[in-house]
């Protein structure tokens, strides 16, 4: 009879401590998720940032380009000479020209520089 009661006080304290352990365990598991997709998001988000800067400064330099290439353009459609050949040396012409001056200009500085 003694033995009968020890033996399930044994299996009352282990079931007791692995129930313990379980759930430790399971919010311990919770806690590293979270943190886990906590840091992924902040990783995303300076990403964004990251690329946001990028497509402003390339959409500054379209603009640029676009600025030096408008009057040939204008000259090259009010003449009537306007194909997708034309445009497209237009373009690539004021490429050449935008990045000749480019070149010369320091660069930006930043943490993506």
């Amino acid at each position: 009879m003694a033995l009968r009661k020890i033996r399930n006080q044994y299996i009352a304290l282990f079931l007791l401590i692995s129930a313990i352990f379980g759930i430790g365990s399971a919010f311990a598991l919770y806690q590293n998720y979270s943190l886990y997709r906590e840091s992924q998001k902040e990783e995303l988000i300076r990403e964004a940032y990251a690329s946001n800067a990028m497509l402003e400064a390339v959409l500054a330099d379209a603009s640029k380009i676009l600025d030096i290439a408008r009057p040939k353009i204008e000259q090259a459609l009010n003449a009537g000479t306007l194909n997708k050949e034309s445009a497209y040396q237009i373009l690539k012409d004021s490429h050449i020209i935008f990045n000749s001056f480019a070149a010369n200009t320091p660069p930006a500085v930043g943490c993506l520089y």
